[in-house]
């Protein structure tokens, strides 16, 4: 196994065996293997709902899950390593070492945070002890529901932040956009959670370009601190504020609710909420946990750890083995993106992986019109069908919904095939093809998977170029652009198609 994930192994003592003892009875290997004395007892394994697969823990990821690290660590892993499944794992670890006390297992998504719970019920069960001390919930929803003694915080809408910005400008230079205010606001104030013009002035502006000169800056500011006046006379609040307010209840308190606290997918959180996290646990060991992929940030804009109070550097863990994703499908989407990828004061992460498993080459395919791209579509839905690939295990997604309508719904016409769209409290419809934006892919997987209008404007969309007006947020926004393709594709088992109609993305230059 070292020497397959680029390891140098390390020297072993010589071990004299029993030959006589069967090795499966050792407490170890049975904490690793399930031994079938019969074909009826291997027939039951294999009926055994998908779900339980899902928790499986390869042997190449226990040292993750039973690792003491000195303070807040990170596990990282390209798509299909399992970060997910080592999360889970090592919050029952912690929870069954853990005599009293409590334990958080939080995500950014309310969609992922329901898979984790259910993850969790196997494998701790869902009326054990030991499992009514973990809590699984998104970090929003839980802010949301502490932040207050009394009720909840009504929080501010996008139309409504839109609507107080326009109100707020009045006298601005015409040159200065709506849209750049509320990018601004996004990737700064809110952000950050910036309160005075002192804080505006000195926070580094990653991904916005170059620095705004001092007297724009303070009339900028004053249209963000009229924005913010309102916000408090209507009693409205950004889930970012939601979570300094928890934050500062904790530290006025001095009492952590939770004794560890697991994050999956943390790249995909702000430091705002990083800083909530730090809070939530006392200082230890083991008390903060972090899994994610740099690769896969399609919500945030990158940012210093460091500076929202995390340090990780010198404490993390490197997956290597893919035990999800096929070989060929792993191979493509690692060259989507660069070799290596590095957070702003992170450790650099290795795309590389190995992959257990192997499949067909993913599918390429253009076409002139979005008549023959539809025709693409579902020759490709025909052939799974004739495969025995069950509807509710493929699933098809785009980069806009509309895009995704005017492809898919001609297809699913020829074919006969009806579909359900991914909803985040509906579980998928059995029977149904599965559809729904990249964006909605995170955290899922299928066993075939169609990504469909990859043609250049729609990936990067180019709405969403057009609104990034610096050199430096153009290219961050390129970035998150590729990272969804990313996604998108990693959510393949065995089989992905690609299809685009007049020209293809830019991104599929580097693998056509």
């Amino acid at each position: 196994m070292a020497i397959a994930t680029g390891e140098r192994p390390e020297r072993r003592p010589v071990m004299l065996a029993n030959v006589e003892a069967d090795p499966f009875t050792h407490p170890d290997a049975q904490r690793r293997f399930w031994v079938a004395s019969d074909e009826q007892m291997v027939a039951q394994a294999l009926e055994k709902p998908w779900a339980e697969w899902l928790v499986f823990l390869h042997p190449s990821q226990r040292a993750a899950v039973e690792k003491r690290f000195n303070g807040p660590a990170r596990i990282s892993g390209s798509a299909g390593t399992g970060k997910s499944v080592v999360a889970m794992h090592r919050a029952a670890h912690l929870a069954r070492e853990a005599p009293s006390g409590k334990i958080l297992l939080t995500t950014f998504s309310k969609v992922l945070s329901e898979r984790l719970s259910e993850g969790m019920d196997i494998l701790l069960g869902p009326s054990s002890e030991v499992r009514r001390r973990v809590d699984v919930v998104h970090l929003h929803a839980y802010a949301h529901s502490h932040a207050s003694r009394l009720n909840r915080l009504a929080i501010a809408d996008d139309l409504t932040i839109d609507g107080l910005i326009r109100q707020a400008r009045q006298g601005l230079d015409a040159a200065i956009t709506n849209d750049f205010l509320r990018a601004e606001w996004d990737a700064i104030i809110d952000y950050w959670g910036i309160r005075s013009f002192d804080e505006y002035e000195a926070i580094p502006r990653i991904g916005r370009g170059t620095p705004i000169a001092g007297a724009l800056r303070r009339r900028l500011w004053r249209v963000f601190e009229e924005v913010q006046r309102h916000l408090a006379t209507k009693e409205l609040y950004t889930f970012g504020d939601v979570c300094d307010r928890l934050r500062q209840r904790i530290e006025e308190d001095g009492i952590r609710p939770f004794q560890h606290v697991v994050v999956d997918e943390a790249q995909d959180l702000g430091p705002r909420e990083l800083r909530l996290v730090a809070a939530l646990a006392p200082a230890g060991s083991r008390s903060l946990t972090f899994a994610g992929d740099v690769g896969q940030r399609i919500f945030r804009w990158p940012f210093s750890w460091l500076s929202a109070g995390i340090d990780v550097r010198g404490r993390s863990h490197r997956l290597k083995v893919n035990y999800r994703t096929t070989a060929e499908i792993r191979r493509f989407s690692d060259h989507l993106l660069p070799a290596r990828l590095t957070e702003v004061d992170g450790e650099a992460e290795e795309r590389g992986a190995v992959s257990l498993l192997r499949g067909p080459k993913p599918g390429l395919k253009g076409s002139v019109d979005l008549a023959g791209e539809a025709s693409v579509l579902a020759e490709w839905l025909s052939g799974l069908r004739e495969r025995g690939v069950a509807p509710d295990e493929i699933a098809i997604f785009a980069r806009t919904r509309r895009a995704l309508q005017e492809t898919v719904e001609p297809a699913l016409k020829r074919t006969q095939m009806s579909s359900t769209w991914l909803v985040p409290d509906k579980a998928h419809e059995s029977g149904k093809v599965v559809l729904g934006t990249l964006h909605s892919a995170k955290g899922l997987e299928f066993r075939a998977v169609a990504i469909v209008a990859c043609s250049d404007t729609q990936l990067p969309l180019q709405a969403a170029l057009d609104l990034a007006t610096e050199a430096d947020e153009k290219r961050l926004t390129q970035d998150r652009e590729l990272s969804l393709l990313y996604v998108g594709c990693t959510r393949a088992r065995d089989q992905l198609l690609i299809t685009w109609s007049g020209n293809p993305s830019r991104f599929l230059g580097s693998v056509t």
